[in-house]
C-alpha cells in the first residue's frame, strides 16, 4: 500500500511536470507541452489526484484554443468543470467557466456563453465575499 509521503511526492512531481508543460507552451513548444500534459493527466487519474487532472485538462484546452480548435477545447473544459465542482474548487471553476464562455462565444453559441459568463462572475463574487468575510473575522 502506498504511503502518504509517496502519494505527496507523486503529486509534487506531477505539478512540476505541469509547470514544465506551461513553460513549454509559453515558448510555443506545443507538441512537447501536450505530451507532458497528457502524461500528467493519465498519472493523475491513476492516483486519483483530481487537482492534477484539472490542471492538465485546462493546459491542454489553452493549447487547443491557440490553434482555433474551440470545440475540442470546450470538450476538455467541460470535463474540467466537472472536476472543479467535485473538488469544490471555486477559483478554478471561475476560470473554467470563463474559458468555456469564451469558446462558446467563438463558436457562435452566444446564449450559452452569456449564461456561463454570468455564472463565472457570480462564482468570482462568492469567492471575494468569502475572502472579505475571513479578513473581517481575523481583524475583529
Amino acid at each position: 500500500m502506498e504511503t502518504l509521503k509517496e502519494s505527496s511526492n507523486k503529486i509534487e512531481y506531477l505539478n512540476i511536470k505541469i509547470d514544465q508543460a506551461d513553460n513549454l507552451r509559453n515558448l510555443s513548444h506545443f507538441q512537447e507541452s501536450i505530451k507532458l500534459l497528457i502524461e500528467a493527466e493519465e498519472d493523475g487519474r491513476r492516483i486519483c489526484a483530481n487537482e492534477i487532472v484539472e490542471r492538465a485538462l485546462n493546459g491542454r484546452a489553452l493549447i487547443l484554443n491557440a490553434f482555433g480548435k474551440y470545440q475540442d477545447a470546450l470538450t476538455l473544459l467541460e470535463q474540467d468543470e466537472k472536476i472543479c465542482r467535485l473538488m469544490d474548487d471555486r477559483r478554478s471553476l471561475t476560470i473554467c467557466l470563463y474559458n468555456q464562455a469564451s469558446n462558446l462565444n467563438r463558436l457562435g453559441r452566444l446564449d450559452e456563453a452569456l449564461s456561463l459568463l454570468h455564472e463565472s462572475e457570480n462564482t468570482s463574487k462568492e469567492i471575494n465575499y468569502l475572502c472579505e468575510s475571513r479578513v473581517k473575522i481575523h481583524c475583529c
